[in-house]
């Protein structure tokens, strides 16, 4: 091998296929230390390498990928089963496993049938439906998994396996149903006809009002809004009004006061308000009034 194979030979391992048939030898000893790359007509064509570099490549490409559904499980909010067509699981997340109280060595490669808070209830019906018609399914129900809880489960296949997600929905039907008393009380109220609300916002102005209170005051809900509370009050009762109002603002308990409206047509009504802190998801928004005759 002339000194200038050798000099291309330590500084960049490149050799040509020629050379390569003439110098196997040294080449051999040279691919030891750092793979040799192999060159005809100057393009790359092969790569002589040690089988020690040779063996960790191949360990390296045994690597298995890991697999994006089981990334997503160990990330979401929701209980995640992962199972086949014979409805055997295959995967679940640590919530799956603390929802059915179960280890994962219980629960990975158990059969959905032989869980009977699923086999027994609407989760396993859907799991079974999913796997016959390949249909994703969804719905709400009543938690077989703890007492006094709702659960929302879909359940939907993916490629040759299905998926079972259950999430904790029991706080959003908690908020659904105040939601839908509150709307029964005000409807109560709007055909009582002498009771009425006004929301009050942090700077003591009005922010909402329902439909008995402007017909109390004889006057369109849009020229209350944004004025204070107080000037609807005869002068008398105006600094009282205002102090309670910042009390509760405060956080003080909920007040109870008679007081007299000004309607409209000049007439004084006398009533009784009830002022009561409002409570957001960021602290406190401002005060419900409450009026009645």
């Amino acid at each position: 091998m002339t000194n200038g194979s050798r000099e291309c030979l330590s500084g960049t391992q490149r050799i040509t296929a020629a050379k390569l048939v003439r110098n196997f030898a040294k080449v051999q000893a040279l691919a030891q230390d750092r793979p040799c790359v192999i060159t005809n007509h100057s393009r790359e064509t092969h790569v002589l390498l040690s089988i020690k570099e040779y063996r960790s490549l191949l360990e390296k490409s045994e690597i298995i990928e890991p697999d994006p559904l089981i990334e997503i499980g160990r990330m979401t909010n929701e209980a995640m089963i992962i199972f086949d067509e014979e409805r055997r699981v295959l995967y679940a997340n640590y919530i799956a496993t603390a929802m059915l109280r179960m280890s994962d060595d219980e629960l990975n490669g158990a059969l959905l049938d032989e869980i009977p808070e699923i086999r027994d209830t609407i989760v396993g019906t859907m799991a079974s439906r999913t796997c016959i018609s390949n249909e994703p399914t969804s719905t709400e129900a009543v938690s077989p998994f703890s007492k006094n809880a709702w659960i929302r489960v879909r359940t939907f296949p993916w490629r040759t396996q299905n998926l079972l997600l259950i999430q904790d929905i029991t706080d959003q039907i908690s908020s659904r149903r105040l939601a839908n008393i509150k709307a029964s009380i005000i409807d109560a109220m709007r055909v009582h006809g002498g009771i009425g609300y006004a929301r009050i916002s942090l700077r003591g102005t009005i922010d909402q009002v329902d439909g008995s209170f402007p017909l109390m005051l004889g006057l369109p809900a849009e020229r209350l809004v944004g004025s204070p509370m107080e000037n609807l009050l005869e002068i008398s009762e105006r600094s009282a009004f205002r102090d309670a109002l910042e009390d509760v603002l405060r956080g003080d308990e909920s007040k109870r006061l008679s007081v007299h409206l000004i309607t409209n047509s000049g007439v004084i009504e006398e009533v009784v308000v009830v002022m009561v802190q409002l409570n957001g998801s960021y602290g406190v928004e401002g005060v419900v009034v409450l009026i009645a005759k």
